[in-house]
């Protein structure tokens, strides 16, 4: 629907019910990268800004926010700059959410809701295989055991509701 009525301004949800967030303005801007998407979500700052950012978002907004800030981050990004928050992470910080990729993000976020290996597979047009290398991935760069402590690891982090 985005990419058939082409707004100035795409403000953008994280959970979504089909189709996560980072996905979402992925297939936008690989469609059109001079679209404009504004991020707004009810994650911290700290939390997923950087890798709305790595995805091709071009601001992000916590819905805890005041709606000024809001407004400012929606005019800013009209305007053609991004916004993003001051006390978000960059990449180059070593260390917990900040060493993990945009799409091992997305699964990590998808094997927390409990979402099969499979579907996951379907969702984000990979094999199972891949995934199962994503999860394992996961455990090694985050210094965890299991699938558990990678639901865990992702509840504490706010990664889902």
């Amino acid at each position: 629907m985005v990419l058939s009525l082409n707004p100035d301004l795409v403000v953008l949800d994280l959970d979504l019910p089909s189709l996560d967030g980072l996905s979402m303005i992925r297939r936008i801007r690989a469609q059109d990268d001079r679209m404009r998407i504004l991020v707004l979500s009810a994650k911290p700052d700290h939390v997923m800004s950087l890798h709305t950012q790595q995805a091709g978002a071009n601001g992000y907004v916590s819905k805890g926010r005041e709606l000024t800030e809001m407004l400012t981050a929606a005019r800013t990004v009209l305007l053609g700059f991004d916004c993003f928050p001051a006390n978000a992470p960059h990449a180059n910080k070593p260390g917990g959410l900040n060493v993990l990729s945009p799409r091992e993000m997305e699964v990590l976020q998808y094997l927390a809701r409990g979402v099969s290996n499979k579907e996951i597979a379907s969702r984000l047009f990979l094999s199972d295989k891949t995934v199962s290398t994503y999860k394992t991935r996961l455990c090694e760069k985050l210094g965890l055991s299991s699938l558990a402590a990678l639901i865990e690891f992702a509840t504490l982090h706010k990664l889902i509701d």
